[in-house]
Formats: structure tokens, C-alpha cells, sequence
């Protein structure tokens, strides 16, 4: 049986910043679809959106961590132009 490490590793960061955005109080659903993981420049992200807009971002730091929120990030990842 093959595995995708990737698909299921994007899989549990999208959840580790979902369960992280929902501690902080987040009072908007981040919608599934507009949400994603994002690199840029060698650096991964985790990029919550719903229709309005950006919700929050988190910068991952290893391949099992966030490293923090993110105070300032590349445009590119809003506009779904980063490599996933």
C-alpha cells in the first residue's frame, strides 16, 4: 500500500493551525477550500481564509511544528500563486 507522506502531512498541519486559530478565539470558520498549505521560498505556511478574507497565517518551522504566527507574509500565498 502506498502512502502520501505529503498529503498526510499537509493534513496534519491544516489541523495543528485550525485547533491553534480555534484556541485564540478565532470567531470565523476558516473555509476548507480558500484554506491550504503554502510554500514559498523554501518556507512553509499555513494560510486560513474564508470569503472575506485572510483569517490568520502560521509559519511552519520543522516538518511538526508552527513556528508562530505569522506578523508579515509573502502576497503570493493570499493569491494562491505558491507552490503547494
Amino acid at each position: 500500500m502506498l502512502v502520501d507522506y505529503e498529503h498526510a502531512w499537509k493534513t496534519e498541519m491544516m489541523r495543528r493551525a485550525l485547533a491553534t486559530y480555534c484556541r485564540q478565539d478565532g470567531a470565523r470558520f476558516p473555509c476548507r477550500h480558500l484554506s491550504r498549505i503554502a510554500k514559498h521560498k523554501n518556507k512553509y505556511y499555513a494560510y486560513l481564509a474564508d470569503e472575506a478574507g485572510t483569517l490568520a497565517v502560521y509559519r511552519i518551522g520543522s516538518q511538526s511544528s508552527f513556528k508562530r504566527e505569522a506578523k508579515v507574509w509573502p502576497k503570493a500565498i493570499e493569491e494562491g500563486s505558491s507552490t503547494n
